[in-house]
């Protein structure tokens, strides 16, 4: 892929991928892949700031947030991956490894070459700009698993497990932290009958810091149970449901100490025209 624009110019970055089917029923794939993330305008260009007027000569306040020095590099991803497809009698099996590196991570810090201009007096310290910082590392893995229990009952469970590695001072507060090193997740599924089909969902991730104003949130237990109904009315056919979130009413919160989540209760209707 080749791409354009006004802030980096021309730049190109490849994907290759093979699959190998032992049978019919096992595959092996080995993938690597490569992107960019351009930088945008507020990390490329901002210049924000407030200038206060003042009876004394040549002494206007100026308070400089942000004065980006520009000539940013895009952030580029690197990833590999070894990954398997399987199925053996109702269990089918999708599994990955993967390694990712993220190089020219763009990073947020203060500026302290800044000089104010001429007649103007610089309060509330250093602006910060953007710059190109360290490397991030993303090992891990990811797998799911389906059972077909009975003809009318399914079940699927997924499961991550995620590490980060970089050098903070060069990159951002909490950032090796910023993916649960765990996620957890399961969806049992029944039809009772043509019309009626009832499902639970579990879902549990560890603790994680949000990057940006978010903060450090502790591990995340959720049970969700769902009753649908389906029905046609003249020539629509449609479905209602009543889905149940967080059940036993886990106390966590999403984000920050601001998004706390109980349970809570949804009427849905759907109609398909």
């Amino acid at each position: 892929m080749i791409e354009h624009n006004d802030f980096t110019g021309t730049n190109i970055f490849p994907r290759a991928s093979m699959n190998f089917k032992l049978n019919p029923n096992h595959t092996i794939r080995f993938g690597v892949s490569t992107a960019l993330r351009t930088p945008n305008y507020i990390e490329e260009k901002f210049d924000c700031k407030v200038v206060v007027p003042t009876s004394i000569p040549n002494a206007t306040l100026l308070d400089q947030f942000s004065a980006d020095t520009g000539n940013l590099k895009p952030e580029r991803i690197i990833s590999r991956e070894i990954g398997y497809i399987g199925s053996v009698g109702r269990f089918s099996l999708d599994t990955r490894l993967f390694h990712d590196e993220i190089s020219d991570y763009i990073q947020t810090v203060k500026r302290d070459d800044f000089v104010p201009p001429v007649g103007y007096i610089l309060v509330q310290g250093a602006p910060r700009t953007s710059q190109n910082g360290g490397s991030v590392k993303v090992n891990g893995f990811e797998t799911q698993v389906k059972w077909r229990v009975t003809k009318d009952t399914r079940a699927l469970v997924n499961y991550a497990y995620v590490r980060i590695s970089g050098d903070e001072s060069l990159l951002t507060r909490d950032i090796t932290l910023s993916m649960p090193h765990n996620t957890i997740s399961a969806l049992l599924t029944h039809r009772l009958n043509p019309q009626w089909d009832a499902s639970l969902a579990y879902y549990q991730t560890s603790e994680v810091a949000e990057i940006g104003d978010g903060e450090l949130v502790g591990s995340v237990k959720r049970l969700d149970v769902r009753l649908a109904r389906q029905f046609t009315y003249r020539t629509c056919k449609g479905e209602v449901s009543v889905a149940i979130e967080n059940l036993f009413n886990e106390y966590y919160q999403e984000f920050a100490e601001y998004n706390v989540l109980r349970r809570r209760a949804n009427l849905n209707v759907k109609l398909d025209f």
